[in-house]
């Protein structure tokens, strides 16, 4: 309840008209009878029933109420708070579109600086998949090490919880090639949690 609470505080001070206390009673409704994947497609849905229906709106809301990103000077060890989940599940179910491809994936390069995108980006690479892993590429080679862990771990074919993506194994190699010798160990972590997972 407090951590919903934190979160949707921060959603109505980036949205003056998001009725909080009615999503918080909503979200909350069913939490008792969902497990954890499904309590976040279950805000997701909450989510779309608060926000504006245009995309782009409801995006920008998104983006005003992300908090602080989480320190890059760390090396391990700071997955971030797993609400922050919800936006980018948001973006990957709402976004994933010709149209707003650019913009989404742009969010998630934010958004995972606060709490992993790395299920969030793999409807983008089913849909849009040489878009999406030049955008990979571009996370791979950022100065930040949570974006280039999106890259590292939202190409896994086997990340538990999420989406099955087909991108070939040559293709996968050639991200992982780049952020084998990381300097945080959060990455390279990653970066065997792919290769095990090609094995």
């Amino acid at each position: 309840k407090e951590t919903l609470a934190a979160f949707s505080a921060r959603i109505a001070s980036a949205c003056p008209g998001f009725r909080r206390a009615r999503f918080d009673k909503e979200a909350l409704q069913r939490f008792g009878e969902l497990e954890l994947k499904e309590r976040v497609n279950w805000m997701v849905e909450k989510l779309a029933a608060h926000l504006p229906d245009e995309f782009s709106k409801a995006l920008a809301i998104l983006e005003r109420a992300l908090p602080e990103p989480l320190d890059p000077d760390k090396t391990d060890n700071d997955f971030g708070t797993f609400i922050w989940i919800v936006p980018g599940e948001y973006v990957a179910r709402f976004g994933c579109s010709e149209q707003h491809l650019e913009a989404s994936l742009s969010f998630l390069r934010e958004a995972t600086k606060r709490c992993s995108s790395e299920s969030a980006i793999r409807p983008f690479l089913n849909a849009f998949p040489q878009q999406t892993l030049d955008f990979v590429r571009t996370c791979a080679r950022d100065e930040h090490y949570h974006v280039r862990r999106l890259a590292s771990e939202g190409i896994r074919p086997l990340l538990p919880w999420a989406q099955r993506v087909t991108v070939p194994f040559a293709q996968i190699v050639e991200v992982l090639d780049l952020l084998h010798g990381d300097r945080t160990r959060y990455v390279t972590r990653s970066v065997a949690n792919a290769l095990n997972d090609i094995s």
